[in-house]
């Protein structure tokens, strides 16, 4: 076990956090684009290409319906990370200032 000193940055969490909530949004909404671009392509095929064509269109929306639950997933992910992160911060700065109200106490509340 280390005895090297814990440093902790609550605002630099936060900005993990910040950081994490971004990725979670930008990964929604490629999540909802996919979905959206895909949401015709099978009768698109039909209608541009014939029958001949109608297992491209499902195998593209099979693999684009997979890629948006990915982005789904990962964004959350990040979400729950960003969240985490958050809660961090604010235990670290509630412990931070139990402990120094303890050792004011302790000191009489010298300090």
């Amino acid at each position: 076990m280390s005895s090297e000193r814990i440093s902790v940055d609550p605002a630099s969490l936060r900005t993990a956090a910040d950081g994490n909530a971004a990725a979670a949004s930008q990964l929604d909404d490629y999540s909802r684009a996919c979905k959206q671009w895909i949401s015709d392509v099978e009768q698109e095929f039909l209608r541009c290409h014939g029958p001949v064509a109608a297992p491209v269109g499902t195998a593209m929306r099979a693999f684009f319906d997979h890629v948006g639950e990915q982005a789904t997933g990962a964004s959350g992910e990040h979400s729950a990370m960003g969240d985490n992160l958050t809660n961090a911060a604010g235990r670290y700065e509630d412990a931070d200032h139990a402990g120094a109200t303890a050792v004011n106490a302790a000191a009489g509340g010298a300090l």
